[in-house]
């Protein structure tokens, strides 16, 4: 019978609770303009779009293949006739492949190693790999899409949540610290 009362009165605690929230600290909290705009500056890291890059590689055994490979293309040499008529190229079922299947890629989402490599790329750019595995890639870039950073219009309903949350957060602090200064609490301690 004691659970049943002490559940029920949670349950009661927990609606109070509630009702207070809802009728007394939320109706409290506001966020300006000025407010939107301080944190979107603080924050403009989070809304920045990387930099994204579409590529196609050849893979080599070696470093000179692959040296040769991209002296050939910037003499103009076509790259899907280089890629079928290579000499040197790894086996494509070879462990440990890239495969950067023709998709639009953040930067990121690459190894380190390759995101140095990658660095400042930009549309019809060749780059040379030597992945772990030590293989070479001839990499180009087909087509880039370079980082931006979304305009304050692009992630205002975003930023409006987060300043509101950090708001309502903030009131709910303040009202407890006055209810501990009003109210003396009590901690009972129980054996568990």
């Amino acid at each position: 019978m004691d659970a049943y009362r002490n559940k029920l009165d949670e349950y009661k605690s927990s609606i109070l609770f509630g009702t207070f929230i809802d009728k007394v600290v939320k109706p409290d909290v506001t966020i300006t303009g000025q407010e939107l705009k301080v944190y979107y500056n603080d924050h403009l890291p989070q809304y920045v779009f990387p930099q994204m890059l579409q590529i196609d590689a050849i893979v080599l055994k070696t470093r000179g293949a692959a040296q040769t490979a991209i002296d050939k293309l910037r003499q103009g040499m076509d790259f899907k006739w280089l890629k079928i008529n290579a000499d040197n190229q790894v086996d494509k079922k070879a462990p440990g492949i890239l495969d950067f299947g023709g998709q639009m890629l953040t930067i990121k989402s690459f190894p380190d190693k390759l995101q140095k490599v990658l660095s400042g790329a930009h549309a019809g750019d060749y780059r040379l790999y030597e992945s772990p595995e030590g293989h070479f890639y001839v990499l180009i870039i087909q087509k880039d899409v370079p980082a931006r950073t979304q305009t304050f219009e692009e992630v205002k309903d975003d930023v409006a949540q987060k300043v509101t949350w950090q708001n309502f957060t903030k009131a709910i602090e303040e009202w407890f610290k006055k209810l501990r200064d009003a109210y003396p609490v009590k901690i009972y301690l129980q054996e568990q």
